[in-house]
């Protein structure tokens, strides 16, 4: 559940609540107004305190899914999580075919390949629309919690090296990490194969050293 996240009467952040009632009664009073809807956001048209606790904004970083958390020493005040978009590169390479096309229906024009050229830092549009959906997140929850900490996980994962101890019980070293189960493939229409008789093979020598 998403709290109420509230401001003062000068625009400073006071700390999120989640007596929904009482939020009720101030706007239907006329001692607060609404300021934003997402998140929902009400400031207050009177004088109050401005004490405010610590809170933590942690971050789990993913391909597929971003969640959010929000709590403070004590509790929780809010958990998101944000579906991110998994086929970018196809709705690009629709929009290419979209303007290749009109390009083709239309008088002649000039090619302008020159004016497409890539700038310093410039990152592959999947990557690019994954970080701007987290950091958006991220921007529009600071605008409105008074935000002390944000803490990112992310996960980093050596998959050669669990394979290599499931299997064999040692560290890979050196050229080892090149040579994946896919290295002896003599083409790439051959991989689906390779892979099919090497997971069956493997599953025969476990069950061989388990009878």
């Amino acid at each position: 559940m998403t709290p109420v996240f509230v401001l003062s009467m000068n625009r400073t952040k006071l700390m999120p609540t989640m007596r929904f009632r009482h939020v009720r009664h101030l706007l239907k009073n006329g001692k607060a107004e609404i300021v934003r809807r997402r998140p929902f956001t009400i400031r207050l048209l009177y004088p109050s305190t401005e004490y405010v606790q610590e809170l933590e904004l942690t971050i789990d970083s993913g391909y597929e899914y971003a969640g959010l958390s929000l709590k403070t020493e004590r509790r929780e005040l809010m958990s998101q999580e944000r579906k991110l978009l998994t086929d970018e590169k196809t709705r690009h390479d629709d929009c290419r075919a979209y303007r290749r096309t009109r390009r083709n229906r239309k008088r002649y024009r000039k090619l302008r390949f020159e004016n497409r050229k890539r700038e310093k830092g410039w990152l592959a549009p999947s990557l690019n629309h994954k970080s701007d959906a987290q950091i958006l997140s991220v921007t529009d929850t600071c605008d409105v919690a008074p935000v002390t900490r944000i803490v990112v996980e992310i996960g980093v994962f050596d998959t050669t090296l669990l394979s290599a101890m499931q299997t064999t019980g040692k560290p890979p070293q050196g050229v080892e990490y090149q040579h994946g189960p896919l290295y002896y493939t003599p083409s790439r229409k051959k991989i689906p194969t390779f892979s099919l008789v090497s997971s069956v093979a493997s599953r025969w020598r476990s069950s061989a050293l388990v009878a």
